[in-house]
């Protein structure tokens, strides 16, 4: 099998320290995004105590956060310690944490932490995955298992195996003693492991021979793939569209006509598997991540590219266009598109029709469900601002 190749440091600005370090127990992270982002957070070279005297936060966790993309920090010599700053996605990150008031869960299990968070905010829990399932951390794991051809490893041996592969790749070096009391490995890829169970990313079992090993769910770990890369509406790209589109529309009249069929099923048929719907689909899936935007079940198979204003109502560009859709499974997809549900276009806040009253979580939808914040753009408000006019005739 042809070896997949590992994330190169350049293409992320980040050093080895930054890829595999700790220990940066979750809470602590979210603790410190929300530290940084009211600017009480620094950063000391070997700093280990958690008591933030002088605001400095523990090196190897402040380290971790660099190779999550979370923040940065300018070396300079003639301070004390360096300030720490939010990079674009810790920004976004703080947003959703402000306005928590206490202190997230930093134990070895992060069950407590996830609570906490899935209770404050459920949105900031989905961008934390997002990060995480972007950043150059849990990319290489992923390809780690590929190589590797195996998704579940043992516990005793996996950490330093995982250090001292990594080590040599981007250092260039083999020195690395797995004997000590505690290896370096096993203070730093612990925070990896624990990322991975905040995220239910892995379990544990026992072998036959009764010892821990770890079972990864890789199918849950990948980001959105170079497949999905963003298609932009170029001109170009715009008249190869509109003219397929025109050739569609013709086809699905010859049908109707010709054969009596339905022409709203024709027109969906047709419509579903046009070159317009593969590249907005695409979009959707580059842009906000393969998974239904209501439940979060990410198999390909069943998820939607569902049109806000009906793609029959619309010319070629609002057709392609993904900011007129959602991702949807295919059960909120029928849902949303016989507008037996919609969501409010200033808060995203689910909408559902009478004849859903009590049968909510029948169809696997929350009373509180809103729309993740990033979806609110202000061209996709305008198109569920149409759709809550129709969800309101239909459902007076």
């Amino acid at each position: 099998m042809q070896k997949k190749e590992y994330e190169k440091l350049g293409d992320y600005g980040v050093e080895f320290k930054n890829v595999i370090s700790g220990p940066a127990p979750v809470g602590r992270v979210l603790n410190y995004v929300i530290r940084a982002g009211n600017r009480i957070l620094n950063h000391k070279n070997g700093y280990r105590s958690l008591d933030l005297k002088d605001n400095v936060g523990s090196a190897w966790c402040t380290e971790f956060m660099v190779g999550l993309g979370l923040i940065f920090y300018t070396p300079d010599k003639t301070l004390p310690f360096y300030p720490i700053n939010l990079t674009e996605k810790g920004k976004r990150l703080f947003a959703y944490l402000k306005g928590y008031g206490g202190l997230f869960d930093e134990n070895n299990d992060p069950s407590e932490c996830r609570k906490q968070l899935m209770s404050f905010n459920e949105d900031a829990y989905n961008y934390l995955e997002t990060v995480f399932k972007n950043s150059i951390v849990l990319k290489n794991l992923v390809t780690y298992m590929v190589n590797n051809e195996t998704n579940v490893f043992l516990k005793d041996i996996f950490m330093d195996d995982y250090f001292e592969f990594f080590k040599e790749l981007y250092e260039g070096s083999s020195e690395y003693n797995r004997n000590a009391r505690t290896s370096t490995a096993k203070n730093r890829v612990p925070s990896l492991i624990q990322f991975c169970e905040f995220f239910n990313y892995v379990t544990t079992d026992k072998d036959v021979n009764g010892k821990t090993i770890y079972i990864f769910q890789p199918e849950k770990m990948s980001a959105v793939s170079g497949d999905y890369d963003f298609i932009d509406l170029t001109e170009d790209v715009l008249k190869d569209l509109k003219g397929e589109d025109s050739h569609d529309e013709k086809l699905a009249e010859f049908l109707i006509e010709k054969y009596g069929l339905d022409g709203t099923v024709v027109h969906e048929i047709i419509s579903r598997n046009s070159s317009v719907q593969r590249i907005f689909r695409n979009n959707l899936i580059a842009k906000y991540g393969l998974k239904c935007m209501m439940c979060d079940k990410y198999i390909d198979e069943v998820l939607v590219a569902s049109h806000i204003k009906p793609a029959s109502e619309c010319d070629v560009v609002s057709k392609a266009n993904c900011e007129n859709g959602l991702l949807l499974c295919a059960l909120h997809d029928k849902l949303f598109d016989r507008y037996l549900i919609s969501f409010d276009f200033t808060t995203g806040k689910l909408l559902y029709s009478k004849v859903l009253e009590g049968k909510l979580e029948e169809y696997q939808l929350k009373e509180n469900f809103t729309l993740n914040n990033e979806l609110l753009t202000n061209e996709r408000r305008q198109f569920l601002m149409e759709h809550n006019i129709e969800f309101y005739k239909r459902n007076k």
